[in-house]
């Protein structure tokens, strides 16, 4: 499967260094790509003035509150990457894992989905262009449909924010229409013709703005989508709308409230970050799933209360200040009395402290027991369904080995390749320092196995060879091609090469997964550990499934 490497990025990033973008035949250069596109970004800058100080205070305390979506990033198999178009190709590609290829079809089940429901800034010039080329055998009929959708909804999603808000990347400057047309292109591919420069002059901008009937084009958006996604089973869009609701919590931190209190500076770290990592698949979930699952709600009625602030603000300065102390402040509304309180007995505190213990007991009681119910329910919902039956090549003993062939004892699956020039040596030291504090505390045996994602160079010698270097334990496993396809799809490992010499065919890099896989001793999967792990964490983590 090949990506188109397209030279500029997604007009998200935030980078402060100058790009090159192709518009006939010339080259024009700029100091920083055009803003994000959307409303979930534009609406605190826009909105949201820098004395309202409060709002950001709330900020910081729902993000200390809810946890750190910084972990986000470690709960990812990709490694880094520019493109999103490719990231997300990857992702979509691993919410079907009976696929072996994207067609444009297969594509879109997963990526126009994902982009109506998550970002409308998506529908950028690199994926515009990547799906657009990728619909090799798809009939004529079907890729007209699908390139004027792709227009559509650039237009009505992002030029006309553009202009509503009078984002432009070229520091306030007003929009001429040779800018216009430029940031036109940048954004779909296309020049748009429903408008004129008159019209994004006029100073009913926010008339026009609002009466685009966004709503109706959804709701066809969406039954043209059912329609394609109809061929995929109930369970598969099941875990993908799931893991979509998930991407969107992370979305609505970072795009929401990470700008309030930044709105003439926006944290270039913090969106380049939250960009990289928001398109990225959860293709294994960590234990703490039940965490995200169960503050999924919570996130949703947060943002919602931002929301409506805002709406308040656009109507009226004042009415907005009330509306979000009301919603974000503890203290009481200005003209408001506080509560009075009479005089103090004994023996109304004495009563207090009986009905005072029995609500506390009645409350812990009622936590533990929803805490419960509710991590069984997210246990049986959020397991991943990774592992199954493999057969591969045991170089030790140059045999056939499966997934049977270990039942009874405890392994830690690690894929790379023997070529790897630090990533896979390291992480293979790391699970040698894990089997040795295990065996320091006489633990059950663990078998460590190391999956090689490149068969072609990495025969049953090679394997030998590079198993010298480690832990003695270590099984090196190869096999055909296919049998290693049939391996890394069970697991959902990403593996692609990179950095191939035109020169030379066996000098080449593979990008990979990074992430060690605990099966139990029934072969069922238990656990998975990232490069970011520690060795102690991850050695304490396993005795717990002892």
């Amino acid at each position: 499967m090949s990506f188109p490497q397209a030279s500029i990025p997604v007009p998200c990033c935030g980078h402060r260094t100058t790009h090159n973008l192709a518009l006939d035949n010339d080259a024009v250069s700029w100091g920083s790509p055009p803003p994000c596109i959307n409303l979930w970004t534009a609406a605190p800058a826009f909105l949201v003035p820098k004395a309202f100080g409060f709002l950001s205070d709330y900020a910081q305390r729902l993000v200390s509150r809810h946890g750190d979506f910084r972990r986000y990033e470690d709960w990812s198999v990709f490694p880094p990457e520019n493109s999103s178009a490719r990231n997300y190709a990857l992702f979509c590609k691993l919410q079907r894992p009976s696929n072996t290829e994207i067609d444009a079809n297969e594509f879109l089940d997963g990526a126009l989905e994902a982009c109506d429901r998550l970002f409308p800034g998506i529908f950028s010039y690199e994926m515009r262009e990547y799906v657009l080329k990728s619909q090799k055998g798809v009939k004529p009929d079907v890729a007209k449909e699908l390139e004027a959708m792709f227009d559509q909804l650039c237009y009505q999603k992002d030029l006309l924010p553009v202009v509503r808000l009078n984002l432009t990347p070229w520091g306030g400057e007003h929009i001429t229409h040779s800018k216009f047309e430029i940031t036109s292109v940048f954004l779909t591919g296309v020049k748009f013709k429903q408008m004129t420069l008159a019209d994004f002059k006029k100073d009913d901008i926010a008339r026009m703005w609002v009466a685009v009937d966004t709503e109706n084009l959804m709701k066809t958006t969406k039954k043209w989508l059912n329609e394609k996604m109809a061929t995929i089973t109930a369970e598969d869009q099941e875990t993908m709308v799931e893991r979509l609701q998930l991407d969107v919590v992370c979305n609505i931190r970072i795009y929401l409230f990470a700008g309030i209190d930044t709105v003439d500076t926006p944290d270039c770290e913090t969106v380049d970050k939250s960009f990289s990592v928001r398109f990225e698949s959860l293709v294994t979930q960590p234990d703490d799933v039940d965490w995200r699952i169960k503050n999924l709600h919570q996130h949703r009625t947060m943002a919602s209360r931002a929301m409506l602030a805002m709406k308040a603000l656009r109507r009226s300065p004042s009415a907005g200040v009330q509306t979000a102390r009301r919603m974000f402040s503890d203290a009481p509304t200005p003209g408001t009395r506080a509560n009075n309180f009479g005089p103090v007995t004994w023996s109304g505190l004495a009563l207090a402290g009986v009905v005072s213990s029995g609500v506390v007991y009645y409350y812990y009681s009622e936590k533990d027991r929803l805490q419960t119910q509710s991590t069984s329910k997210v246990t049986s919902v959020g397991k991943p369904l990774l592992g199954g039956p493999w057969t591969l090549v045991d170089c030790d003993t140059r045999r056939a080995v499966t997934d049977a062939s270990f039942r009874g004892k405890y392994s830690l699956l690690y894929f790379g390749f023997t070529h790897c020039p630090d990533i896979c040596p390291n992480e293979l030291v790391r699970i040698g320092d894990v089997l040795d504090k295990l065996e320091a505390e006489k633990c059950p045996e663990v078998v460590p196995l190391f999956v090689t994602v490149d068969p072609r160079r990495d025969t049953v010698e090679q394997m030998q060879a590079y198993k010298a270097d480690f832990h003695p334990k270590f099984k090196m496993l190869t096999g055909t091609r296919d049998q290693v396809a049939d391996m890394t799809k069970a697991y959902r490992v990403y593996f692609s090469k990179a950095d191939e010499n035109e020169d030379d065919d066996d000098d080449y890099l593979v990008d990979h997964s990074i992430v060690m896989y605990l099966v139990g001793p029934d072969g069922e999967f238990l656990d998975f550990f990232t490069q970011n792990a520690r060795v102690d964490d991850i050695a304490a983590k396993i005795k717990t499934y002892f």
